[in-house]
């Protein structure tokens, strides 16, 4: 603990020592601000939860996004015991839902390559080829963040892209405009292997609300009518109780839809009591859970096949993408918040020391002015070795369990008026097509061959 403090000081010093002229620590302000006076507070976007409950003890985890006047904002979540707080990724939710289905790794076959084949050129191909992976050529659905910082009023990102269509997603998830009609000119780019910096206003146009290191918030003396727009930040409740229950009924006083993914880890399949069951899309028993987060992504090609990515770059030509389909990538939080729990069951305990030691560094970061996603990241690499040999031993317990996700417009009084408890319920198995014929055909077997009984009745009586 002390090596961890004594290292985020070092850091803090060093980071308030750069320059005016960028933010060293990539602060960017969770909230947009306006002025624009709104009646009141609202929710925007999906409702996303996630519930893990074993043993009597339950961890709930929301990231809840809303809008409205800034004075007016505020959240009162009821709990049936003081629960342990602690601060979780903003990411997490992303990364649940590649546990859920991991992502493809997208491999776009190169098509002149494979014409320059076609022509005999194969030893001038294997070359360039060579030369292309050694050079570290990016995927077709990749991009590499070179650097992020804040200039001014602006978050700044410069980036390498694999393909216009990897650098459009990129940005549209990370609140960048793609410049719309301009794909040839970026595909020209891409080519030749160009880098791209993406610019976004950090803030609103207030004069007191200026950027500065270590700057997380806006400036709290706005004016009451001022406006965010945004997320607030993630944050875990552990806390024990008889039985599994959601308290959602707050939400209900806040206008806007109610559409909501819920996420709830527990010992079996389970759906939510006063809610209709079709609303349960999906169930993972924990085998399977663990496999998406621990096997391989799944390959995608596009414009060709194995065989002519084998002719072009050998027998292990799928090597080649052995790092982007690292599943640690896009779904290790999410792992990680998965054993947390289990181990908190096994250990009877709502915290985890490493998560203590997380929360002592983040209050040194905050008393120092340091907040936001790099010095997150920080404290998640300072701690990371203690995590992972405190959280090993809970993937045994992860197997028995099974993960099942609700999905849907959650009525408002339905909500208003109840807690959300858990029964067990197990999705029934869809039949599908030779199942379904083969039923189809049993019948039509039965009633032709009481048809042909009767007919031979008919004629043996007329005999």
């Amino acid at each position: 603990m002390f090596r961890s403090l004594t290292i985020l000081v070092v850091v803090a010093v060093m980071v308030c020592t750069e320059g005016a002229y960028a933010d060293p620590c990539g602060m960017v302000p969770p909230i947009t601000v306006k002025i624009n006076p709104s009646q009141s507070i609202q929710r925007i976007g999906d409702q996303m939860t996630f519930v893990f409950f074993k043993d009597g003890i339950e961890d709930i985890i929301i990231n809840p996004s809303f809008k409205g006047k800034i004075s007016e904002f505020g959240m009162l979540v009821p709990f049936p015991s003081a629960p342990a707080i602690r601060s979780v990724p903003d990411d997490i939710f992303q990364q649940v839902m590649n546990a859920v289905e991991p992502p493809k790794c997208t491999v776009q076959v190169p098509q002149w390559r494979m014409f320059s084949k076609a022509m005999g050129d194969s030893d001038a191909l294997k070359k360039e080829s060579n030369e292309s992976i050694a050079s570290g050529a990016l995927a077709y659905n990749t991009v590499r963040v070179l650097k992020e910082e804040a200039v001014g009023m602006y978050q700044a990102a410069t980036l390498e892209a694999g393909s216009p269509k990897a650098l459009e997603d990129w940005m549209a998830k990370n609140g960048y405009m793609y410049p719309k009609g301009m794909e040839e000119a970026v595909k020209h780019f891409v080519t030749e292997r160009w880098c791209f910096v993406a610019i976004k206003a950090r803030v609103g146009t207030k004069k007191d609300a200026q950027p500065k290191a270590g700057m997380k918030e806006v400036d709290n003396k706005l004016p009451e009518e001022a406006e965010f727009t945004g997320a607030v930040h993630a944050t875990g409740f552990r806390f024990k109780t008889d039985k599994c229950v959601v308290p959602m009924r707050m939400a209900t006083y806040n206008e806007g839809r109610l559409f909501n993914r819920l996420y709830c880890l527990s010992d079996s399949p389970v759906y939510i009591e006063q809610l209709p069951k079709e609303m349960v899309k999906k169930q993972l028993n924990g085998k399977k859970l663990i496999a998406n987060m621990t096997d391989l992504l799944p390959l995608e090609l596009v414009g060709g096949t194995a065989a002519d990515m084998e002719s072009m770059y050998g027998k292990n030509w799928e090597n080649m993408y052995a790092g982007q389909r690292d599943p640690s990538v896009h779904n290790a939080k999410a792992k990680d918040a998965f054993l947390s729990d289990v181990l908190a069951v096994q250990n009877g305990s709502l915290i985890h020391p490493f998560e203590e030691s997380e929360k002592k560094l983040f209050l040194v970061a905050e008393r120092m002015g340091l907040r936001g996603h790099q010095i997150h990241e920080f404290i998640q690499k300072s701690l990371a070795e203690e995590r992972k040999k405190a959280l090993d031993g809970a993937l045994k317990g992860l197997e028995k369990m099974t993960l099942t996700v609700v999905e849907g417009d959650f009525p408002r009084d339905v909500l208003r008026n109840n807690e959300l408890t858990f029964g067990k319920y197990e999705m029934p198995v869809k039949k599908g097509g030779i199942f379904e014929i083969s039923e189809m055909m049993i019948a039509l077997l039965i009633v032709s061959a009481v048809s042909v009984c009767t007919l031979r009745r008919k004629i043996a009586v007329k005999k």
